[in-house]
């Protein structure tokens, strides 16, 4: 059965629709707008007039946002409305080329994820704490995948059973036009399409023939995305690994992120899905941190603004930035015990340094909310207790009592 057979189907599309209900990336109205349209006899056409080659779709919209603190920025394309849901629903339906990956990737499927690979991680610490690591990392990954190289590949592995996707799918990668923040078409090649879903794809398989090598000869292997881990017990071996890899990132014309690429010697730190293992201790990395502390100043300010303004007193807005607080790390009601960062990281973190980190951070911004700028002396006569009495809880008190986490406040 071809991609659009596939997409075409009832089955699929209620499928597809019930999966997007449970990530609750949707708003009500957008939740509805998308569902109606996926399960109407319009999205089967539209299906319909792509597979006959009638390529309806709009140029791309381009933008590049920020990647992190020190301005970086990367491009993401997207479609927006009905074409953005088709293309959600094509990718939802390639699900059948998933079992052309190999077993150490973890990225952008539905039978692995990034706790599968964090797992896989806590299983093997002593393993890997004992190898020499190659930890490497692509430099703008997705946006520098060349349309002619990923193109063979496609070739490869969808001729002749799905020639009519394949050419869709060329089409799209060699188009070389966008639609810039201004509304204006501006000529430019987008690579991989990264944040449009169907990029996620063309991600896990421009790199099958580095998964391919080492899942076979490393002690251990992983790959999500762009973020590779290759392990061996000999030194001499890593050297091997390493030209290996080099060669082959330069046969598909990419660069490593210098920073983030280098051989580790057993028992060193290295940085992996916003941890940090070393040894085998794992930690919350410090670009997580990073990134959760500027999350929490955020919902602070929000907090703080809604008393400021007079739609609720500080307890309150007090209340309001513990349940932001609490849908961040435990995640909302609606999406169950998997979908949550605490699901992922507390089975793996070894000591709880960095969660009181986080905690006390936190608090401190609770403080704020509460009592507005006031000395460190007084802050701290505020204690436990009172902020325990709006609902709050430690991230340490639920890493060490994970069976209560169902009965966070997240309303």
């Amino acid at each position: 059965m071809t991609i659009f057979e596939r997409a075409k189907l009832s089955d699929t599309r209620d499928h597809f629709v019930h999966s997007r209900k449970k990530l609750m990336k949707y708003n009500e109205e957008e939740f509805k707008d998308m569902s109606c349209y996926v399960l109407s006899d319009t999205c089967v056409n539209d299906l319909e007039r792509l597979e006959s080659g009638d390529y309806f779709l709009d140029y791309p919209q381009y933008r590049l946002i920020a990647k992190n603190s020190n301005n970086q920025k990367r491009a993401v394309y997207s479609f927006l409305g009905n074409q953005a849901s088709i293309t959600k629903l094509l990718m939802f339906s390639m699900r059948s080329y998933e079992s052309i990956y190999s077993d150490r990737l973890f990225s952008f499927r539905s039978d692995k994820t990034g706790k599968d690979l964090l797992n896989e991680l806590h299983i093997n610490k002593k393993t890997i704490s004992e190898c020499y690591i190659l930890k490497a990392d692509v430099t703008n990954y997705v946006s520098s995948i060349v349309p002619d190289i990923i193109i063979s590949m496609l070739e490869k592995v969808m001729l002749p059973q799905d020639e009519k996707f394949f050419d869709f799918l060329k089409w799209m990668l060699t188009r070389n036009k966008v639609i810039d923040k201004d509304g204006k078409v501006i000529d430019h090649c987008p690579g991989g399409l990264g944040g449009i879903p169907l990029g996620n794809f063309f991600m896990n398989l421009y790199l099958h023939e580095i998964d391919d090598y080492y899942a076979g000869r490393a002690e251990f292997y992983s790959r999500y995305s762009d973020d590779i881990l290759i392990c061996s017990r000999s030194p001499d071996e890593i050297k091997e690994f390493e030209r290996f890899f080099y060669k082959t990132l330069d046969s598909l014309q990419l660069k490593t992120n210098k920073e983030k690429t280098q051989i580790i010697n057993p028992g060193g730190a290295f940085d992996i899905l916003g941890m940090t293992i070393e040894g085998e201790r794992v930690s919350i990395s410090e670009h997580s941190m990073i990134k959760i502390k500027r999350k929490i100043r955020r919902f602070t300010e929000q907090a703080r603004m809604c008393f400021e303004r007079g739609r609720c007193s500080r307890e309150d807005a007090a209340h309001m930035l513990i349940v932001r607080y609490n849908q961040f790390f435990f995640g909302l009601l609606e999406q169950g015990k998997k979908l949550s960062w605490a699901r992922w990281a507390f089975p793996v973190i070894t000591d709880t340094e960095s969660l009181s980190e986080i905690d006390h951070y936190f608090q401190n911004s609770l403080r704020y909310v509460l009592y507005g700028s006031i000395t460190k002396k007084r802050r701290y006569k505020i204690n436990y207790d009172k902020l325990s009495s709006l609902g709050y809880k430690s991230l340490v008190y639920y890493y060490h009592h994970q069976d209560k986490i169902e009965t966070v406040p997240r309303i």
